[in-house]
């Protein structure tokens, strides 16, 4: 039969509403607009509580349960899977769960690489677009932009690491002098967050502890937020000798 108005209704909102979403990061990746709406979680939860009303609406329809254990086919190893699963693409309730269900993983995904692309300025407008029409090969192509670039795989594993920095450039550039006196004007060493903010996307850092340049804004936060928890873990405290 014909799906109920409610799983049709959300079946186009699945569909049409992230589209807008994917423009902004495909468009627009470093614009105010769209970090201001992809940032937060908001956009992604609002799709994963779509296809949970779909679930919740699709478990009240005539012969819901029968479905479910039809479902149940399509995990049996001793019988035939994917004819099991063509069986449930009839069954219009079931083709949206489905949809709403990879639409939206996709979108989680889409935003994981606009966000690690943005973090560490590596282009990701391809595997962004990709990502949306076709799922996992756009992730592999990020992570292939992401060796070609120079700047390595994200980080992975559950090891501590500086806290994510996704900061708006200062609108207007100090000179060089300007910009010592405001971070260390105090005595003390600017902090890694409030060096790193004023560089820009991609500053080569000469540092003499380092053994060779750092490039790439997020690479010398990096850097310099392991300096400053392995100073705090030593209890030093570094300051500018202003000789």
């Amino acid at each position: 039969g014909g799906a109920a108005p409610e799983i049709e209704a959300a079946f186009r909102l699945a569909t049409f509403g992230p589209q807008l979403l994917w423009l902004l990061m495909v468009a627009l990746p470093r614009s105010p607009i769209t970090r201001a709406v992809m940032e937060p979680w908001f956009a992604v939860a609002f799709f994963a509580i779509v296809h949970g009303y779909v679930d919740v609406v699709g478990g009240q329809q005539p012969g819901a349960i029968d479905d479910l254990a039809k479902f149940g086919d399509v995990f049996n190893p001793e019988g035939a899977p994917l004819v099991a699963f063509q069986q449930m693409l009839k069954n219009p309730t079931f083709v949206t769960e489905e949809w709403s269900h990879v639409l939206a993983w996709d979108l989680f995904v889409g935003r994981w690489i606009w966000l690690d692309g943005v973090r560490r300025g590596i282009n990701t407008r391809a595997s962004v677009l990709l990502t949306n029409f076709t799922g996992p090969p756009g992730l592999l192509l990020h992570l292939g932009l992401c060796l070609l670039s120079g700047k390595g795989l994200p980080p992975s594993g559950l090891e501590p690491g500086p806290a994510p920095l996704v900061m708006p450039l200062p609108t207007e550039r100090p000179n060089a002098d300007a910009l010592v006196r405001r971070l260390f004007g105090a005595g003390g060493a600017g902090s890694a967050a409030a060096i790193a903010v004023e560089c820009a996307e991609d500053v080569v850092w000469e540092d003499l502890g380092a053994p060779a340049p750092v490039t790439g804004r997020e690479s010398v936060y990096a850097m310099l937020a392991g300096r400053e928890r392995a100073d705090l873990a030593a209890g030093a405290r570094v300051v500018v000798d202003k000789e």
